[in-house]
């Protein structure tokens, strides 16, 4: 099973497919594709990442990830992939318990932290966006 709804053998989700299955979650896709098409200057990019990940749209700024978005049923996966500084200053956030738990199980690796965000509430969705402004931030452009 992947992380996304689309799984890596199927085409590229059809933005009414993402839609149908997001369902309630539609609002939380939305504001989180604005803020870091907004971030990235750019649209993100369908791609498929195996079995294990499936589809995912994914964002860049420059030659770097900025982060990815995993449509599931009635949700949205946000992954951030933080290196440099970018988990010291992530520290500093004052982030709620789905965040806070995402960062603390995301093990330290020598070059960052890569994080699994799941989106189903706007609280969620505030911290996924805070993470999504400092890693814009922190980043040249």
């Amino acid at each position: 099973m992947s992380i996304s709804a689309f799984p890596h053998v199927s085409p590229p989700p059809s933005a009414d497919s993402v839609r149908e299955t997001l369902r309630q979650a539609a609002s939380l896709w939305d504001r989180l594709v604005q803020a870091l098409e907004a971030q990235s200057g750019q649209p993100g990019m369908w791609k498929s990442y195996g079995p294990r990940y499936g589809w995912r749209l994914a964002f860049a700024r420059g030659k770097g990830p900025l982060a990815a978005l995993y449509p599931q049923a009635g949700a949205v996966v946000v992954v951030v992939n933080l290196v440099r500084e970018e988990p010291r200053l992530a520290e500093a956030l004052k982030l709620g318990p789905v965040a806070k738990a995402a960062f603390e199980a995301a093990p330290r690796l020598r070059d960052g932290q890569c994080l699994v965000i799941p989106v189903k509430s706007k609280a969620a969705l505030e911290d996924a966006l805070s993470l999504v402004r400092l890693k814009g931030d922190a980043r040249p452009s």
